[in-house]
Parts: structure tokens; C-alpha cells; sequence
């Protein structure tokens, strides 16, 4: 990695020795820096951008990575499909059944959130969410992220294996905070 975000995280690394003979097998401990370069990462296999309007309803399809975008309708992710979302605004609700990976970074979304069945890793991060917010059944190896974020209605997780996290940072919420997340706000 060399991004500066994949630089921060392999800094994070701590090995109680060294030695160049060995295979020795890295795991990085969640943190902002890893969720950072793990978004990172999958901004290069974008195969759709938007960075300007999108009016109407977008279906995603591929890895879409909206970047500054404002999306006017509805946001859904087809199974096995991948939505990267940075510095952006989506007027509508955001569903995703099935998608390897769904991640939400200092965006705002005026509608529900409903992420179901994550294949790949999830992530909510600084995003403010006009209504409801549901992350249910994820199987990703790492654990879903839902961290310093803003959800105007009830946050409900359940069935997510690893369970979500919220990397120390706080979310607030204006429902109620259940399941799963009961104790992410």
C-alpha cells in the first residue's frame, strides 16, 4: 500500500521480532487508518464514477464509487456489487441485498439506510443518515464499521457475523440503538 491512509495502517503493525525466514502472517487491529486503506483500496477497482449530479434512481452494478457526487433518487446495489461513497449527498433511500462491499464516508444520505447480507466489508463513517439505518446478516471477514456518525432514526444490527464496531468513536442517535448496535452510539 501507498497510499497514505495503507502507510498509517502498516504503521499500526507491531511484530515481536524479526525474522526474514519466516512467513510471518499480519493482521491489522480495526482503526481508522485500516478502514481508511481498505477504502482505499477498493476506490481503484471503481468501474463507474460519479462526481458531479445523478438525477433519477442509480442502480449499482460493478464497484460505483460516487466521489463529491449529489445522487437525486434512490440508491440500490445489486447483489455482488460494490458502492464507494466519499464527500457525498444522496436525496433518497440507500439499499443494498447481497453487495460485496458498501461504504459511506462523510456523506449524508436523506432516507433510510438498509445494508442486508454483505458478502465483503461494510462501512459507516462520519455520514449522516435522514432515517432509519439497518445492517442485518453481513458476512465479511472483517467486522462492519459504523463510527462518528449521525442516524436520525432507530440504528438496528442483527445477525452480523463479526458483529459491528464503532472504533471508539461514538454515534449519535436519535432512535433508538438495538441489536447489535446497542452499544455503537
Amino acid at each position: 500500500m501507498t497510499s497514505g491512509s495503507g502507510f498509517e495502517a502498516a504503521c499500526e503493525v507491531q511484530l515481536p521480532q524479526l525474522n526474514a525466514q519466516l512467513q510471518t502472517r499480519i493482521s491489522w487491529a480495526p482503526s481508522f487508518a485500516v478502514a481508511r486503506a481498505r477504502f482505499d483500496q477498493l476506490l481503484r477497482t471503481c468501474t463507474t464514477t460519479v462526481a458531479n449530479r445523478h438525477n433519477g434512481p442509480l442502480t449499482v452494478t460493478g464497484v460505483t464509487c460516487l466521489i463529491g457526487a449529489t445522487v437525486s433518487g434512490p440508491v440500490t446495489v445489486r447483489p455482488g456489487a460494490t458502492l464507494l461513497a466519499i464527500d457525498s449527498s444522496i436525496s433518497g433511500p440507500v439499499s443494498a441485498s447481497n453487495a460485496a462491499a458498501v461504504h459511506l464516508y462523510h456523506s449524508t444520505v436523506r432516507g433510510p439506510v438498509s445494508v442486508t447480507g454483505t458478502t465483503g466489508s461494510a462501512a459507516i463513517v462520519d455520514t449522516e443518515i435522514h432515517g432509519p439505518a439497518v445492517l442485518t446478516g453481513g458476512t465479511g471477514t472483517v467486522e462492519p464499521i459504523i463510527a462518528d456518525s449521525t442516524v436520525r432514526g432507530p440504528l438496528a444490527c442483527t445477525g452480523n457475523s463479526p458483529a459491528p464496531i464503532n472504533l471508539g468513536a461514538a454515534n449519535t442517535v436519535q432512535g433508538q440503538a438495538t441489536g447489535q448496535c446497542a452499544g455503537l452510539d
